[in-house]
């Protein structure tokens, strides 16, 4: 990067290029952004890459998050390789003259063949190059420029302190084939809300205030289901996410990088949505709201993330001031050498993390053992209890193939009819490739999925909820997670879903849809002890999750039951016998 100008990314949402990359790794998004600004190698450090921009793949959590580097020299026509897929977004970098722009995860979002209409442009001038044209728009002093608009053919730089947001129907289709043209929209002054974060001693307080009232999801970007608050026509709004040490709801979104605790948070900009998963009925809500089949991307990955940094050790709660949504800022406070008391007690709540912590570096007061507690197979101390049945046992074990039970139990607390099966999943654990790593869905809005094989739509029984399915395993791992979210109406009966009958499933299934105002809700958290990272939740949403070995054949669950190994490595598909 030439010292004369400054890295800016322009994004082009649910777009990827397909083209082989020069390096890839799995790493968060503000990482991808650091690596690509130095052009630092991500797997060889010392050795400089002359990074040009990245596909970034929004995963579950930061491991199943990929990045795909591409050099200058693979730059050349890079837009022919452009394709759409909706798990993607492609980040490219220009080196641009200016000072001002903004420590966003992006600067500019990309919209090819639009144009602002010529009514509503404030300056227009001729520029040598794209980067030019950015660098205007970012240092503009007499007005807000909000987007740019830029000729290909003729260089025609066009500044507006309108944009796609606030005249959403003067941002033009380009139809003449005469002449190429792109939007620029500047991200850096189109948000319209401020955060800012205090770092508690057992975790992060973030607080947003928005000009406008807000409506929408506050969460932590990789624990949707588990940490997130849902404001509703709010000015101001503020939650607390725990230290991976004080609470496990929002540990997949807090990392442990030397001595500072880094956190990713998402403004949601398009409705209650995970920021990596867009559904179709999210589209088709979309198509109704813009009305226009040639704005669907507007809507789509418009999310801002906020970063956070906090010290691992700290005597007193630091202040940090405001920044907009979508900044990514490298604040590194004062540290300190008085070590911060971490619990070492966990309370069970009603929310629990659907992937369990599994990074060996997570610190833990007064232990001798920095790895992970295994993950029973039954825990009637929760909540909700949540047990796989094999032939009416409970089973660490099975051979891929076998009918299992998952089963969901109501605690005392809770009416066994009052409870409702929203959604599961299963995703790899420990699996060697970023590819294999994406949960898949075997139960969706209370229904099955069609995720894997076979699964038989969720029943009631008279202590709680279960579903029936064959085992499923991946390729390279025996291990499998199960993570689902159940939904305890206390208060009264929840709808219940009626799904469509599956061949070889109880035929008593009756072939109906569910209400679309079933939606995946939040549970309200109250903090109320930060020192001790407690919470108090009200009836809601629940997610737990469970751990299965599947192996391949009656030899190797024998094997394990013995030996207590599983069984790693690429497996062929063995045959299931008895």
């Amino acid at each position: 990067m030439r010292k004369d100008c400054t890295a800016v990314f322009v994004r082009w949402a649910r777009v990827r290029i397909s083209v082989t990359p020069a390096a890839s790794g799995s790493h968060s998004l503000g990482t991808c952004m650091s690596l690509c600004s130095d052009g630092a190698y991500p797997s060889k450090p010392g050795v400089h890459m002359a990074c040009a921009g990245f596909n970034y793949k929004y995963g579950s959590s930061a491991v199943t998050s990929d990045c795909q580097f591409f050099e200058h020299g693979q730059m050349r026509n890079f837009d022919w390789y452009a394709e759409a897929n909706d798990q993607y977004a492609f980040f490219r970098k220009y080196c641009v003259p200016t000072l001002n722009a903004c420590k966003s995860t992006h600067q500019f979002d990309f919209y090819t063949d639009r144009y602002v209409d010529d009514s509503l442009v404030d300056r227009k001038l001729r520029v040598e190059n794209l980067e030019e044209c950015l660098g205007l728009c970012l240092d503009e002093k007499k007005f807000t420029c909000r987007s740019a608009t830029f000729n290909r053919t003729s260089s025609w730089c066009m500044l507006s302190t309108r944009s796609r947001q606030t005249h959403p129907k003067m941002v033009k289709v380009n139809n003449n084939p005469n002449y190429r043209i792109d939007y620029y929209e500047n991200n850096c002054q189109n948000s319209s809300v401020q955060v800012s974060h205090n770092c508690q001693e057992a975790g992060i307080f973030v607080v947003a205030e928005s000009k406008f009232p807000y409506t929408g999801a506050m969460y932590g970007l990789y624990d949707f289901f588990t940490c997130r608050i849902e404001p509703k026509d709010e000015l101001k709004f503020q939650m607390f996410f725990p230290f991976p040490s004080a609470g496990k709801n929002c540990s997949e979104s807090i990392i442990l990088e030397g001595d500072e605790y880094i956190l990713d948070v998402v403004v949601s900009l398009d409705g209650v949505k995970p920021l990596y998963f867009v559904t179709d009925q999210a589209r088709t809500k979309v198509c109704r709201i813009c009305g226009n089949a040639l704005t669907l991307s507007v809507y789509f990955a418009q999310d801002l993330i906020y970063q956070a940094r906090c010290p691992r050790r700290t005597i007193k709660l630091d202040s940090y001031p405001s920044a907009t949504v979508g900044t990514a800022l490298h604040m590194r406070p004062a540290k300190t050498t008085t070590e911060m008391p971490l619990s070492t007690e966990m309370p069970v709540t009603h929310m629990l993390s659907i992937v369990p912590d599994m990074t060996a570096s997570v610190v833990r007061a007064e232990t001798t053992t920095m790895s992970t507690p295994p993950i029973a197979n039954s825990t009637k101390s929760e909540p909700i209890a949540f047990d796989i049945l094999h032939n009416g046992q409970s089973v660490k074990a099975v051979v891929i193939g076998n009918k299992i039970t998952l089963h969901f139990t109501a605690s005392t607390n809770a009416m066994p009819a009052h409870l409702v099966l929203v959604a599961c999943q299963i995703e790899p654990i420990n699996s060697p490739y970023a590819w294999e790593r994406d949960p898949l869905q075997i139960i969706r809005s209370g229904c099955q999925a069609d995720g894997v094989g076979l699964v038989c739509p969720p029943e009631k029984t008279s202590s709680g909820v279960k579903v029936v399915m064959e085992a499923f395993r991946y390729t390279t791992t025996s291990e499998v997670l199960f993570s689902c979210m159940i939904r305890n109406c206390n208060y009264g009966l929840c709808p219940q879903p009626v799904c469509p009958s599956v061949e070889g499933c109880d035929p008593a299934q009756k072939a109906s849809t569910w209400s679309s105002d079933v939606e995946t809700k939040n549970v309200p958290i109250e903090p109320t002890d930060f020192g001790k990272g407690r919470f108090s939740f009200t009836d809601g949403d629940h997610v737990v999750s469970r751990k299965l070995i599947v192996v391949n054949s009656v030899h190797e669950l024998q094997y394990f039951l013995k030996t207590g190994n599983v069984p790693s490595g690429v497996q062929s598909a063995g045959f299931f016998q008895g």
